[in-house]
Formats: structure tokens, sequence, C-alpha cells
């Protein structure tokens, strides 16, 4: 066989391949980009809350060790830590003490704005039987 009657073999691409090729690259990148921002804002959104829930399970906590006589006056100086206020600006912390005869119920809440608009406020609530909590003993 002479080199004339082989079939000839392209090589390369053509332009219509090529045109293809980049508009399915261009709609997946155009896809994807709003995916990633959405996934960013979500990612920080979680940050946030998982903030507000530890400066709450903190703050709670520390008012269930307190006295009847103690725990009034903590609730009406209610403030969030610092490092809360630093990440979740505009945080308001705020807190009900009820009784039940028995038992008190320490309700805590925090609420800040987010950059989507206001959201429902974080609550958590303990139990508490009045008295100071005695210390820990170390048994070794």
């Amino acid at each position: 066989m002479t080199p004339q009657s082989l079939p000839q073999r392209r090589s390369g691409v053509s332009s219509i391949e090529t045109i293809v090729a980049c508009s399915l690259l261009t709609a997946t990148m155009s896809l994807m980009a709003p995916m990633l921002v959405r996934n960013s804002r979500l990612i920080d959104d979680c940050r946030d809350y998982r903030t507000g829930l530890d400066e709450l399970a903190n703050q709670l906590d520390r008012l269930e060790g307190l006295p009847v006589a103690q725990l009034e006056s903590a609730m009406q100086s209610l403030a969030p830590s610092e490092f809360a206020a630093s990440r979740l600006p505009d945080c308001k912390l705020t807190g009900e003490v009820h009784s039940d005869g028995v038992l008190w119920r320490i309700t805590v809440q925090l609420a800040w704005p987010t950059r989507f608009g206001p959201r429902s406020p974080l609550t958590l609530c303990g139990w508490s039987t009045g008295a100071a909590a005695a210390p820990l003993e170390v048994i070794e």
C-alpha cells in the first residue's frame, strides 16, 4: 500500500468540538459560582449558630450554679461574653427565671441580626434547685 491509498486520519480537534466544550465549561462554571457563594454564606451562618449556642450553654451553666438570691440580680446584668460579642455583632442576651414551687426554670435567649435579616433567637432552658452548687470532690 502506498501512503496515498491509506485512509487519512484526522488529528486535532474541530472548531465545533471546541465550541461545544467551551459552552459546557461556561455553563458549568456559571452554575457553580452561585453555589460556592451560597456555601460560603451557609458556613458562616453555621459558625455563628454554633458560637451562639456555645454562649448560651456557658451562660446557662453559670446561672444554674447560683443560689436563688443571686439569680435575679444575675439575670438583670446578663451580657454576652467578649468572644460572642466580637463574633456576633449587635447580639442581645436576655433571660428569665420561673419557679414551679420546687425547681427554678432558667431560660436564656440570644438574638443577633444577620446579613439576610432578623432570625429567630436561640433559646436554651435549664433547671436549678435554687441552692448554690457544691464544689466537686476530687477522689484520689
